[in-house]
């Protein structure tokens, strides 16, 4: 048969043009095992790291050793005092979108944890929508007495999207008692000031140095699955499996480097404002020690109004610490540039402290002329009367 007799029969609808692809199952995208859980069967597909195994040039074993008064700091939570790697999961959720409630379907969960001399990364797969209570009930087999799970953006997100679900579905248990420990806020307050952003890639590239080679947008993940979930065919997962497995991977590393960055003012990887925000973090805690490290280290790389602001913060400290020399100098430094809180803080300091009711009224009275006539010249009128009557009636040290 020529060339023009087989087009005349595709035309008329004698012969098709091609045969269909078979649609690739899961299993040969990626090898896994079917898993039986009490709400029936859902695909696990498991990974083992030698614990020494680099993620970028950050060995996953390097968290085993962290100091628990450091991860209380990244978390902002005493609780976290008895934190325990090895018995914590580290977690991320593929889902089929980003509103949450209950039409949105965790179709991927991951979880990694460490097993004797392995970093263990368990990825549980829902074939179909019906295998979501087996995907949960596998997930709460794994979490079973663990005390720890660790995620980024899981509190606004994943953990209560998998908590209702599980609900949803009966299982009572649930994630238990487990803590939360979201990587995310901890870089937010780290690095929230000086990069543009903090999602997870970005952390990546610019705090790990980690640059992932073939990956997929997160926003295009729920379209992959719902492709399969019409056609049956995998082949588009494979690459969100290496997405979830990826996240897993960085989790360690980056609760590793936030526990390396607040314990090390002296770090020639941390701007300034990085340190002005680990400052914050522990001024913030009541660690005044510490604050005062990592301010004073901002103060000498800062410049402009930035520089006055963790000044200002300085002072304060200083004050807390009842170190007044210290402070009054701070403060006094800070006149006639254009911030308000020096001059309370050192009319305060004269009428209160010293009792030097006269020094005190010509800071008030500086104040007045930069000040009056905004939101504190009420304020300051009134401190300055009542110094006034003091005067008067001759109370406090003259100068």
């Amino acid at each position: 048969m020529d060339l023009r007799d087989r087009l005349e029969r595709m035309a008329g609808g004698g012969e098709k043009p091609g045969r269909e692809t078979a649609p690739i199952p899961v299993e040969e995208v990626v090898a896994g095992e079917v898993e039986e859980t009490e709400r029936g069967p859902c695909y696990r597909v498991r990974t083992e790291y030698p614990e020494r195994v680099c993620r970028g040039d950050r060995a996953l074993h390097g968290v085993l050793s962290l100091d628990s008064e450091r991860i209380c700091v990244a978390g902002k939570d005493e609780r976290l005092e008895s934190f325990d790697v090895r018995s914590s999961l580290f977690l991320d959720a593929e889902t089929t979108g980003l509103a949450g409630g209950t039409g949105t379907y965790p179709f991927l969960i991951g979880v990694g944890y460490f097993m004797k001399e392995t970093f263990v990364v368990d990825q549980l797969f829902m074939r179909d929508y019906d295998e979501e209570g087996a995907i949960l009930s596998a997930l709460a087999g794994l979490v079973g007495p663990r005390r720890f799970i660790v995620t980024y953006n899981g509190k606004s997100f994943d953990v209560p999207l998998i908590e209702g679900k599980m609900i949803i579905n009966g299982l009572t248990k649930g994630l238990g008692e487990a803590y939360n420990l979201d990587l995310l806020h901890a870089a937010r307050r780290i690095w929230g000031r000086s990069l543009p952003d903090c999602r997870l890639n970005t952390i990546e590239e610019c705090i790990l140095g980690l640059l992932r080679g073939e990956d997929i947008p997160g926003d295009e993940i729920p379209e992959r699955y719902f492709d399969y979930v019409r056609s049956g065919d995998a082949s588009g997962l494979r690459v969100v499996f290496e997405h979830n497995r990826n996240d897993i991977l960085t989790l360690p590393v980056l609760l590793g480097r936030v526990c390396k960055t607040i314990g090390d003012a002296d770090s020639q990887d941390l701007k300034a404002l990085d340190l002005y925000s680990i400052g914050r973090v522990y001024d913030s805690m009541k660690r005044r020690d510490e604050t005062l490290l990592f301010y004073t280290q901002a103060v000498k790389l800062l410049r402009g109004s930035e520089k006055l602001m963790v000044e200002c913060r300085l002072g304060m400290v200083y004050k807390r610490l009842n170190r007044w020399e210290d402070a009054v100098s701070t403060w006094t430094g800070l006149l006639g540039k254009g911030i308000y809180e020096p001059y309370e803080e050192l009319a305060k300091y004269y009428e209160h402290v010293s009792k030097e009711l006269a020094r005190a009224r010509d800071i008030v009275q500086d104040a007045l002329e930069s000040f009056g006539g905004t939101r504190m010249d009420g304020s300051l009128r009134h401190r300055l009367t009542r110094i006034e009557k003091k005067l008067s009636s001759g109370g406090g040290v003259e100068d």
